[in-house]
């Protein structure tokens, strides 16, 4: 995974194709590592990625160590996960099994 000082992505949104020819864009969640570039960061992006690849999700996973970034989410701690722009998880590094609660 990048890591980014703002914004970044790992993955990507592809358009699909329906049935009848028409394009239409994937949904595509936007999940969000925020990190003060600490170990715990980086290992809440790997529970991340593995429970993105076991729900199957279409998903961008972003690493965000930009602080301006991370205060505007009003996260005081970190990691911090956020899944579509809301706040889901604060300070702490769940199991496998919590974050994909949290990404459903």
């Amino acid at each position: 995974m990048e890591r980014v000082a703002q914004r970044g992505h790992y993955g990507a949104s592809w358009p699909r194709l329906q049935q009848d020819g028409k394009d239409e864009e994937a949904v595509v969640k936007r999940i969000q590592i925020l990190d003060a570039d600490c170990p715990a960061g980086r290992t809440l992006a790997q529970l991340v990625e593995a429970a993105v690849q076991q729900l199957g999700l279409d998903a961008r996973i972003e690493l965000v160590s930009d602080m301006d970034v991370i205060t505007s989410y009003q996260v005081m701690a970190t990691p911090a996960l956020v899944v579509d722009g809301e706040v889901r998880l604060v300070g702490r590094l769940p199991p496998v099994e919590e974050i994909r609660q949290l990404l459903q």
